[in-house]
C-alpha cells in the first residue's frame, strides 16, 4: 500500500534533509547507542541522515524504509544499508519486518500522511506512530522529528489552501523563487501541542523527552496569520505488554 502520488514526488524531488535538525535526535542516540544497537529510519529519502548516522554514532545495523525507489537507491549507495519499500501506512508490510530495531526516526514524515481532510490525515499519522512502535522492541526509542506551526488554524489554512490549489495544477508554485510554495504537496502540519498529545496517547508507550527549537517566522508566514514555527522532537519509550 503505497501512495504512489507521494512517491511520484519525491522521485522527482528527492530532497536532502537539513542536518542541523537532528542535533537533538543525534545527541540522544549517541548515549543509548552501543554497537549491537538497531535502527530504522522511516521515509528515509535519499539516506544522508543514515550516512550522518552512520559516520557520528555506534550503530552499525542500519535500514531505511521509503516509497520511492530513486530516494532507496541513493539512501543505499551513500549509508551501505539495508533498505526496503514500503509505507508506514501498511500495517501488514510494518509486521512483516518485525520487532528488530532499537531505535525508529519517523522524520518530517507524517505531516505527508494526508487524506482527503484534516480528520483522515490526523487518523492516518495515528497509523504512522502505532506502526512505527511495532517496529521496535520493548524498551525501544521512537524519535519524532516535524515542524510545527501555530496558531492551531494556521496548519488547517495551509492544508486547505493546497487542497484547492493542486486540484487544479500538480506543479510546485513557488512565491518569490522561495522554498514556500502553495503548491504540491499538500501537507498536514500539527501546533507543538498536537503532536505532543498524539504521541501520548497510549497504554503502549511513553514521551520521555520534548525538545523544541525555535525558528524564525518570515514574512510570508505571517501574511498566512503563522505566528510561531518550530523544530520539534519527541522521544517515545516503547513498553511492553507484560509491564
Amino acid at each position: 500500500m503505497i501512495d504512489t502520488a507521494t512517491a511520484d514526488y519525491f522521485d522527482e524531488h528527492t530532497p536532502v534533509y537539513g542536518e542541523y535538525r537532528f542535533d537533538f535526535a543525534l545527541e540522544r542516540i549517541r548515549e543509548i547507542a552501543g554497537p549491537e544497537t538497531s535502527l530504522c529510519d522511516i521515509g528515509c529519502g535519499v539516506g544522508n541522515i543514515l550516512a550522518l548516522i552512520r559516520s557520528t554514532t555506534t550503530v552499525k545495523q542500519l535500514c531505511g524504509i521509503d516509497p520511492s525507489e530513486n530516494c532507496l537507491a541513493q539512501a543505499a549507495a551513500r549509508a551501505g544499508c539495508e533498505t526496503r519499500r514500503g509505507s508506514v501506512l501498511d500495517t501488514a508490510f510494518v509486521e512483516g519486518l518485525g520487532q528488530r530495531f532499537d531505535v525508529v526516526l519517523l522524520s518530517a514524515v507524517l505531516h505527508h500522511l494526508v487524506g482527503g481532510t484534516r480528520t483522515e490525515s490526523r487518523r492516518n499519522a495515528r497509523v504512522a506512530i502505532e506502526n512505527s512502535l511495532k517496529l521496535l522492541r520493548d524498551g525501544g526509542r521512537l524519535f519524532v522529528l516535524e515542524r510545527t506551526y501555530s496558531p492551531a488554524f494556521s496548519p488547517w489554512l495551509v492544508f486547505w489552501v493546497k487542497r484547492i490549489v493542486t486540484r487544479v495544477t500538480t506543479r510546485r508554485i513557488g512565491i518569490f523563487d522561495r522554498w514556500n510554495n502553495i503548491g504540491a504537496p499538500v501537507v498536514s502540519y500539527f501546533t507543538a501541542g498536537k503532536l505532543a498529545a498524539l504521541l501520548a496517547a497510549g497504554e503502549d508507550r511513553r514521551v520521555v523527552e520534548v525538545h523544541v527549537e525555535e525558528l524564525g517566522v518570515n514574512w510570508l508566514l505571517r501574511l498566512a496569520l503563522i505566528t510561531r514555527k518550530s523544530d520539534v522532537t519527541v522521544v517515545v519509550r516503547k513498553i511492553g505488554a507484560s509491564r
